[in-house]
C-alpha cells in the first residue's frame, strides 16, 4: 500500500469525503496520477457499492460469503 485516505467526519456532517463520495478517490488520483479507468476499488459495505454512481469508470468488487480479498485480489492480478 502507497497510501490510506480515510474520512474524518460523521454520517450527520455530510462531507464529500465520506463514501460513496468521490472526494478521497479525487485525492488518489491526483496523489499519484491514475487513470480510473485502469483501477480497481474493493470495498465491503453498501456504501461501497454507491462509490460506482459517482465514479462509474472505477472497477468496484465488493466483499462477500464467496469473494474474500485474497480471491478478488488473484483475479484483479489475473486479468
Amino acid at each position: 500500500f502507497d497510501s490510506f485516505y480515510y474520512c474524518k467526519h460523521t454520517v450527520s456532517q455530510e462531507c464529500n469525503c465520506r463514501k460513496p463520495k468521490p472526494q478521497l478517490f479525487e485525492m488518489a488520483v491526483q496523489d499519484f496520477c491514475l487513470n480510473l479507468n485502469e483501477c480497481h476499488f474493493i470495498g465491503d459495505s453498501e456504501a461501497d457499492r454507491g462509490v460506482g454512481n459517482y465514479l462509474s469508470q472505477l472497477k468496484i468488487h465488493i466483499l462477500d460469503e464467496s469473494n474474500d480479498f485474497l480471491d478478488i485480489a488473484k483475479r484483479i492480478c489475473a486479468s
